[in-house]
């Protein structure tokens, strides 16, 4: 007894009775039909389950687009402060330090803007948390971490500008930056994890 490959993915074990491993026509037949209804198969992919904003009910639907605009003027502010971060310091500590500042005076506005959206009764998340009681810890959780960020950049920014002087070592004050953005960077993405696992729609798609 030996097996025959057939299209590279079927064995089947053929008696060998002096004929070589040949299969019967009808054999042959029946698996090559398999094999192209097999190959024709469409693989299930990952917008599969992904719903299109046009699908989402007209309140939800204009909770989305105040979601994703706050999530655009966010993004953006959050984008010129890592541009900033980026820029060289020695020897001009100052005029970096004041950039910084700058940034975060962009930054701040778009966070009380997204939180005071969180804040709305009729926004998305709000929206969700009424309708999936399973998630409202969730909903809370990102409430609460985007005051608690909001508060962070706001006192950062507080501290940089009150000094005539650098207020810390540039790499310091980068640290302290960095850890913001990430930590605002996460937030979004679970965010995005919450709407998705609510309402199968993807509100990071523009990030």
């Amino acid at each position: 007894m030996q097996e025959v490959e057939f299209y590279n993915f079927v064995k089947i074990p053929v008696q060998n009775e002096g004929m070589g491993p040949f299969l019967h026509r009808s054999v042959k037949d029946n698996l090559s039909s398999y094999a192209l209804r097999f190959s024709s198969v469409r693989r299930p992919t990952v917008t599969d389950h992904l719903n299109k904003p046009s699908e989402l009910s007209t309140s939800q639907r204009h909770g989305f687009d105040v979601s994703q605009g706050d999530r655009i003027r966010s993004l953006d502010a959050m984008h010129v402060l890592e541009s900033m971060i980026g820029r060289a310091a020695p020897g001009r500590d100052l005029d970096w330090q004041a950039d910084i500042v700058d940034a975060l005076r962009q930054l701040e506005p778009a966070l009380r803007q997204q939180q005071a959206s969180y804040e709305d009764p009729t926004s998305l998340l709000a929206e969700i948390a009424l309708e999936h009681p399973r998630l409202r810890t969730w909903v809370r959780q990102l409430h609460r971490q985007w005051s608690e960020l909001a508060a962070n950049a706001r006192s950062l920014r507080e501290q940089l500008e009150q000094s005539e002087e650098p207020a810390w070592d540039y790499a310091d004050v980068r640290e302290r930056l960095h850890a913001l953005l990430k930590a605002l960077h996460h937030h979004r993405a679970r965010e995005a994890d919450l709407v998705f696992e609510a309402l199968s729609v993807d509100l990071g798609i523009n990030d």
